[in-house]
């Protein structure tokens, strides 16, 4: 059964039918996204875990820069209040498409 999240977007484009590219606000995230495909539960001991977690609290308008942003997938997705914010509707990770958020804008 397929469940519905809003992610708040400063804006974003249409790369191609099956993908959307947007800023959105890592700490708007909602906290139960699935964690599929990369099913791993992160290290917060390793190195670059540290890192990423150093740039997104430290420096977050350098994150994007550093780590290529955040990538989610979705079986739909579609822009909703005013194109504020899109709405991402997940069946099975394998089974969507590529929808990349660069957390270029990320207040912490």
């Amino acid at each position: 059964m397929p469940k519905t999240w809003n992610i708040k977007i400063d804006n974003y484009f249409q790369a191609n039918p099956n993908c959307i590219i947007a800023t959105a606000h890592v700490d708007s995230f909602p906290t139960d996204l699935p964690l599929e495909p990369n099913i791993r539960e992160p290290n917060r001991k390793s190195a670059t875990y540290r890192q990423i977690f150093d740039s997104l609290t430290t420096e977050p308008e350098k994150f994007f820069s550093r780590h290529s942003g955040i990538v989610l997938s979705a079986n739909k997705t579609k822009p909703v209040k005013n194109k504020t914010e899109l709405e991402l509707e997940v069946l099975e990770a394998k089974r969507g498409v590529a929808m990349e958020l660069s957390t270029v804008a990320t207040r912490f």
